[in-house]
Order: structure tokens, then C-alpha cells, then sequence
């Protein structure tokens, strides 16, 4: 600073003072900035890192939900027999080239004389592939569920101990060799 009054004459310099001052106002209203953006910044990350945490929850359910579903199909959902789902329309067309190849059955067996053979496609085969084509949806729940307590089963059993799998703890009077594990086919030679 700019002395204006001689310090020589021991009068303490007023500009000197005025810069305390200003220093402690500034310290004052720099400390409530600093802490209103310190506060500001603090919630705009906090709300990032929510927003990217939620996008992370919200894929990883996703997923999940995916193969949850896609391990568990459902062919009687709506989407799928309902009103413009995939199988009325191909049940449509199986019904169009079954009366097709009916008629063209039919035409072959009055040009060849075959009337135990018309009959048989007509008693026999017809109605066998109009009822595979009604049961089908049914069957093919019915199969998923048995293939999946099927499933079920084999993983409680596969989960049990078997007799023959050895079992090592601290205080087993059996500890297993040193050395590299000895392979899986070896356990059940024995």
C-alpha cells in the first residue's frame, strides 16, 4: 500500500486498516459463497450420482427380468395367442395349407380310384391335424412346466451331498494331500 501518512511519525497508515477490513468482509461473504457453492455442488453430484445409480438398478432389473422371463416362457400369454399374435396368424396359414394339400389329396385319390384312402385322410388325418393344431399351445405349457420341475429336481438332488463326495473341514481327521487336486474321475473310481 501506498504510505500516506510517514510511518516515521508512528501514526498508524487508515488505507492499512480499510484493507482489514475488506479482508474480513471478504472472508466473510467469500466463506458464504464458498459455502452455497460448495452446498450447490454438493447436491447437483449427489443428484448425478442418484440419476446414474437409478439408470444402473434400472438396467440390472431389466436383465434380470429378461432371463427370468426367458427361462420361464409362457405360450399362452396374449401377446402370443391373442388377437394378432404371431400363432392365430400361422394357425391361419397351417389351416389354409392343410385345406390345400387336403383338396390336392383328394383330386390324387378320385384320378387313382382310392376311396379307402380318401376316406382314411379324411376320418384319420384330417381331424389329427386340426388337433394338433388346437392342442398345441396347451402341450406345449404342459411340456415347460414338467421340463421345469424336471429342472427343479435335478438341481435340489445335484445340491444334496452324495455319499461318495468327499468332505474335508478343520477338524477332519481326513485333510486332503498336498499337492495338486486330484481329478473328478478319480473320486468316483474309488
Amino acid at each position: 500500500m501506498i504510505a500516506l501518512v510517514p510511518a516515521f511519525l508512528g501514526i498508524p497508515n487508515p488505507i492499512d486498516g480499510i484493507g482489514w477490513v475488506v479482508d474480513q468482509v471478504g472472508g466473510i461473504i467469500g466463506g458464504l459463497v464458498g459455502d452455497v457453492a460448495s452446498d450447490v455442488f454438493g447436491a447437483f453430484t449427489r443428484g448425478v450420482t442418484a440419476w446414474i445409480l437409478d439408470g444402473v438398478v434400472s438396467v440390472a432389473t431389466g436383465v434380470f427380468n429378461f432371463f427370468m422371463d426367458a427361462t420361464d416362457p409362457n405360450v399362452q400369454a396374449d401377446w402370443f395367442v391373442g388377437e394378432g399374435g404371431p400363432y392365430p396368424m400361422l394357425m391361419g396359414l397351417a389351416a389354409s395349407l392343410l385345406l390345400i394339400c387336403f383338396l390336392a389329396g383328394t383330386i390324387q385319390g378320385l384320378a387313382a380310384g382310392d376311396g379307402g384312402g380318401m376316406v382314411r385322410r379324411l376320418a384319420l388325418h384330417l381331424p389329427a391335424a386340426v388337433l394338433g393344431m388346437v392342442v398345441l399351445v396347451a402341450g406345449t405349457q404342459v411340456a415347460v412346466q414338467v421340463t421345469d420341475e424336471a429342472s427343479s429336481w435335478c438341481s435340489a438332488a445335484s445340491t444334496t451331498t452324495s455319499p461318495r463326495s468327499p468332505t474335508f473341514s478343520a477338524t477332519s481327521p481326513i485333510s486332503p494331500a498336498p499337492g495338486p487336486a486330484p481329478s473328478s474321475s478319480s473320486w468316483w473310481a474309488s
